[in-house]
């Protein structure tokens, strides 16, 4: 199982367990994708099979014209205890992030 992360800047959390790790993938990518940075799936998966219950960012938007944007990042966790796993640390991927 796999559990699909969203992180916000302002400190919010989503989160959705999928049984695979493509459709959490499926998740962490934009329909517009303009202001995104986004890993391939074969990298997110090679992370994955390494095993650890670390989650993998994904995706992130960057470089965003509004003022006061809030920054969104995506994860990947392997669920390595099921529905026990702890959810890991997070760190916001944008370096103007004040949290």
């Amino acid at each position: 199982m796999f559990r699909y992360i969203c992180k916000k800047s302002d400190g919010s959390l989503l989160s959705y367990v999928f049984n695979s790790d493509h459709e959490a993938y499926k998740h962490c990518v934009p329909e517009d994708s303009t202001h995104w940075h986004i890993k391939l799936f074969p990298i997110v998966q090679q992370q994955l099979n390494m095993g650890e219950s670390h989650a993998v960012l994904v995706s992130y938007d960057e470089d965003h014209p509004v003022v006061n944007h809030i920054y969104t990042a995506h994860y990947i966790q392997l669920l390595t205890e099921g529905y026990t796993t702890p959810f890991p640390d997070l760190p916001m991927p944008h370096p103007n992030n004040k949290n």
